[in-house]
Protein backbone atom coordinates (compact mmCIF):
# COMPACT_ATOMS: atom_id res chain seq x y z
CA UNK A 1 0.00 0.00 0.00
CA UNK A 2 1.18 3.35 -0.99
CA UNK A 3 1.69 5.95 2.35
CA UNK A 4 0.06 9.48 1.33
CA UNK A 5 1.89 12.66 2.14
CA UNK A 6 0.16 13.65 4.75
CA UNK A 7 1.04 10.02 6.26
CA UNK A 8 4.73 10.74 4.90
CA UNK A 9 4.12 14.06 6.83
CA UNK A 10 2.94 11.97 9.89
CA UNK A 11 5.72 9.65 10.03
CA UNK A 12 8.17 12.05 9.69
CA UNK A 13 7.35 14.46 12.28
CA UNK A 14 7.32 11.53 14.52
CA UNK A 15 11.14 10.85 12.83
CA UNK A 16 12.30 14.35 13.82
CA UNK A 17 14.08 13.94 17.44
CA UNK A 18 15.44 10.68 16.09
CA UNK A 19 16.94 12.53 13.42
CA UNK A 20 18.03 15.80 15.21
CA UNK A 21 19.39 13.14 17.55
CA UNK A 22 20.93 11.28 14.95
CA UNK A 23 22.65 14.56 13.82
CA UNK A 24 24.17 15.31 16.97
CA UNK A 25 26.25 11.82 17.43
CA UNK A 26 27.60 12.64 14.19
CA UNK A 27 28.03 15.94 13.86
CA UNK A 28 31.98 17.81 14.16
CA UNK A 29 35.12 17.66 12.07
CA UNK A 30 33.50 19.65 9.09
CA UNK A 31 30.43 18.59 9.58
CA UNK A 32 27.20 20.87 10.55
CA UNK A 33 24.43 19.30 12.30
CA UNK A 34 22.08 21.06 10.14
CA UNK A 35 23.20 19.21 7.16
CA UNK A 36 23.09 15.81 8.75
CA UNK A 37 19.04 16.86 9.87
CA UNK A 38 18.58 17.66 6.24
CA UNK A 39 20.24 14.40 4.96
CA UNK A 40 18.12 12.29 7.62
CA UNK A 41 15.10 13.24 6.85
CA UNK A 42 16.32 12.68 2.70
CA UNK A 43 16.81 9.45 4.30
CA UNK A 44 13.48 9.05 5.78
CA UNK A 45 11.59 9.93 2.68
CA UNK A 46 13.70 7.67 0.63
CA UNK A 47 13.06 4.73 3.07
CA UNK A 48 9.36 5.58 2.78
CA UNK A 49 9.17 5.69 -0.79
CA UNK A 50 11.22 2.27 -1.50
CA UNK A 51 9.53 0.83 1.65
CA UNK A 52 5.08 -0.96 2.37
CA UNK A 53 3.96 0.37 5.39
CA UNK A 54 4.40 -3.18 7.02
CA UNK A 55 8.46 -2.69 6.28
CA UNK A 56 8.34 0.82 7.06
CA UNK A 57 9.15 0.14 11.19
CA UNK A 58 12.03 -2.37 10.42
CA UNK A 59 13.49 -0.17 7.47
CA UNK A 60 13.60 2.76 9.98
CA UNK A 61 15.01 1.00 12.71
CA UNK A 62 17.74 -0.54 11.12
CA UNK A 63 18.86 1.90 8.48
CA UNK A 64 18.42 5.40 9.35
CA UNK A 65 21.36 5.97 11.70
CA UNK A 66 23.93 3.96 9.06
CA UNK A 67 22.35 6.62 6.48
CA UNK A 68 22.92 9.53 8.89
CA UNK A 69 26.47 8.29 9.68
CA UNK A 70 27.32 7.48 5.60
CA UNK A 71 25.96 10.87 5.00
CA UNK A 72 28.61 12.17 8.05
CA UNK A 73 31.11 10.48 6.12
CA UNK A 74 30.57 11.07 2.29
CA UNK A 75 30.45 14.94 3.83
CA UNK A 76 33.57 14.93 5.42
CA UNK A 77 34.67 13.12 2.40
CA UNK A 78 33.45 16.29 0.36
CA UNK A 79 31.06 14.10 -1.60
CA UNK A 80 28.21 16.90 -1.15
CA UNK A 81 25.29 16.16 0.09
CA UNK A 82 22.55 13.99 -1.49
CA UNK A 83 19.81 15.68 -3.85
CA UNK A 84 16.57 15.41 -3.30
CA UNK A 85 15.66 14.19 -7.04
CA UNK A 86 17.94 10.99 -5.88
CA UNK A 87 15.94 10.10 -2.92
CA UNK A 88 12.11 10.52 -4.30
CA UNK A 89 12.27 10.30 -7.86
CA UNK A 90 11.43 13.56 -8.45
CA UNK A 91 12.79 16.81 -10.27
CA UNK A 92 11.58 19.43 -7.88
CA UNK A 93 11.94 19.14 -3.67
CA UNK A 94 7.99 18.68 -2.44
CA UNK A 95 6.68 21.92 -0.74
CA UNK A 96 5.59 19.73 2.07
CA UNK A 97 8.96 18.69 2.84
CA UNK A 98 10.89 21.93 2.47
CA UNK A 99 8.54 23.13 5.23
CA UNK A 100 8.68 20.48 7.52
CA UNK A 101 12.52 20.85 7.47
CA UNK A 102 12.42 24.80 7.52
CA UNK A 103 10.22 24.23 10.76
CA UNK A 104 12.58 21.55 12.07
CA UNK A 105 15.16 23.90 12.09
CA UNK A 106 13.47 26.98 13.76
CA UNK A 107 12.47 24.66 16.45
CA UNK A 108 16.20 23.62 17.26
CA UNK A 109 17.08 26.44 17.05
CA UNK A 110 15.20 27.88 19.78
CA UNK A 111 16.03 24.18 21.50
CA UNK A 112 20.04 25.17 20.84
CA UNK A 113 19.84 28.31 22.29
CA UNK A 114 17.79 27.08 25.83
CA UNK A 115 20.56 24.24 25.52
CA UNK A 116 23.90 26.87 25.40
CA UNK A 117 22.07 28.94 28.57
CA UNK A 118 21.57 26.09 30.36
CA UNK A 119 25.39 24.72 29.54
CA UNK A 120 26.77 28.00 30.62
CA UNK A 121 25.51 27.66 33.86
CA UNK A 122 25.80 24.43 34.91
CA UNK A 123 30.19 23.93 33.26
CA UNK A 124 32.57 25.82 34.45
CA UNK A 125 35.37 27.38 31.84
CA UNK A 126 37.70 24.64 31.04
CA UNK A 127 34.61 22.27 30.90
CA UNK A 128 33.25 24.56 28.76
CA UNK A 129 36.22 24.77 26.08
CA UNK A 130 36.25 21.11 26.39
CA UNK A 131 32.58 20.62 25.94
CA UNK A 132 33.49 22.94 22.26
CA UNK A 133 36.15 20.22 21.23
CA UNK A 134 34.15 16.97 22.10
CA UNK A 135 30.75 19.08 19.68
CA UNK A 136 33.78 19.67 16.83
CA UNK A 137 34.55 15.90 17.08
CA UNK A 138 37.50 15.42 19.24
CA UNK A 139 38.06 12.11 20.50
CA UNK A 140 39.31 11.79 24.51
CA UNK A 141 42.74 11.25 23.75
CA UNK A 142 42.32 14.77 21.09
CA UNK A 143 41.03 16.56 24.04
CA UNK A 144 43.56 15.39 26.42
CA UNK A 145 46.37 16.25 24.01
CA UNK A 146 45.28 19.52 23.25
CA UNK A 147 44.78 20.11 27.29
CA UNK A 148 48.50 18.01 27.59
CA UNK A 149 46.68 15.79 29.71
CA UNK A 150 46.55 11.99 29.56
CA UNK A 151 43.65 10.14 27.76
CA UNK A 152 42.35 8.96 30.73
CA UNK A 153 42.44 12.43 32.78
CA UNK A 154 40.51 13.65 30.07
CA UNK A 155 37.39 11.04 30.28
CA UNK A 156 37.74 11.49 33.91
CA UNK A 157 37.22 15.11 32.95
CA UNK A 158 34.15 13.98 30.87
CA UNK A 159 32.48 11.63 33.21
CA UNK A 160 32.65 14.93 35.54
CA UNK A 161 30.82 16.42 33.12
CA UNK A 162 28.40 13.94 31.90
CA UNK A 163 26.92 14.24 35.68
CA UNK A 164 26.82 17.62 35.88
CA UNK A 165 24.86 17.74 32.64
CA UNK A 166 22.53 14.78 33.25
CA UNK A 167 19.46 16.85 33.97
CA UNK A 168 20.39 18.16 30.22
CA UNK A 169 20.12 15.25 28.95
CA UNK A 170 16.98 14.13 30.22
CA UNK A 171 15.44 17.55 29.00
CA UNK A 172 16.67 17.51 25.62
CA UNK A 173 17.33 13.81 24.42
Amino acid sequence: MIISQNEIGDILNGLSRVIKFYARMYEGKGVERDDLVQEGFLAAVNLIRRHSRASLDHALKTSLRGMVRDAAKRLRRGGGALQMSICAGEDDEPKWLSDFIADARAEEEVENVELMYDMDRLLDPGEKRIAIMLLEGYTHAEVGLELEISQQAASKRIEKMRCALQPLRERYC
